[in-house]
């Protein structure tokens, strides 16, 4: 598990790297497991952090269990 530190670091350019990958409308969802392997990441958990930080900063990203990730329209 990587430190605090490792990921405070980190996670500036996983946001914006999932941003990036992230299509608007349900039709263009993403699965966190295939965005997890576009950014090379091992698991989804770091992805799950960068989305609740965009959903903070106001980017209205949804995750649904049956599409995966999008940006609302």
């Amino acid at each position: 598990m990587p430190s605090k530190l490792n990921l405070a670091e980190t996670m500036p350019v996983l946001k914006e790297a999932t941003l990036s990958l992230l299509g608007k409308g349900k039709s263009n969802a993403t699965p966190g497991r295939i965005l997890a392997e576009r950014l090379q990441e091992k698991d989804t958990r770091k992805i799950r952090l960068a989305i609740q930080e965009l959903v903070a900063q106001g980017i209205p990203v949804i995750g649904l269990a049956t599409h995966g990730y999008f940006i609302a329209e």
